[in-house]
């Protein structure tokens, strides 16, 4: 048996909303309007379907300048790359017993990079992202296009995801799914899939 992490809010700490408060100043765009072409874009970013440049001026409303980009691109990274102890710790324990893992998240160039840059997750068979496969989470190919990677079948894997809606789509091709809610709780839920 795989499994198969998701980082944002799993592995990775929730966005504050202080984090948005600073890019939508950045980016000079009023919060509420900042906070809803953030996510209205996002999957868009995620697949590699927009530029960071195209990602950021649709946001803005208009054109913005290189270094404006490169400012909100590197503060969205650093808004996402802070790591839940709790969950890394657990993630180590599936190691340290011999079960496999991987990771498979929805995220832009910039940010898979800068996961894949990240130590805690060495161990990790594999980091898959939307953006290198062109296709994200919650739709069914995606999680059979991350098999294929992972030459692994989907019956093998277990695939941990914040979401209620990615862990449909993760049922829907013949994984098994927890949604996370804290580390306590997945704990307790997957154990009985690891041992069943």
């Amino acid at each position: 048996m795989l499994v198969l992490f998701d980082f944002g809010e799993v592995l990775g700490l929730p966005q504050t909303p202080r984090d948005r408060v600073r890019m939508a100043a950045v980016a000079g765009v009023e919060l509420e309007a900042f906070n809803h072409r953030y996510w209205a874009k996002r999957q868009a970013y995620d697949k590699g379907d927009l530029t960071a440049g195209e990602y950021w001026h649709a946001i803005a409303g208009r054109g913005l300048a290189e270094e404006t980009i490169e400012e909100l691109a590197q503060r969205d990274i650093d808004s996402w790359l802070h790591l839940s102890e709790a969950v890394v710790a657990l993630h180590a324990d599936l190691v340290e017993r011999g079960i496999p893992t991987a990771l498979f998240s929805n995220a832009p160039v910039s940010i898979a990079d800068a996961i894949d840059d990240l130590p805690e997750l060495s161990t990790m068979q594999a980091r898959l992202y939307s953006c290198r496969i062109h296709l994200a989470k919650p739709d069914p190919a995606a999680y059979r296009a991350a098999c294929e990677e992972l030459d692994v079948a989907p019956e093998s894997v277990i695939m941990i995801d914040d979401r209620p809606v990615n862990c449909e789509g993760a049922r829907s091709t013949g994984m098994q799914a927890v949604r996370f809610r804290n580390p306590e709780q997945l704990r307790a839920d997957l154990e009985p899939l690891l041992v069943g």
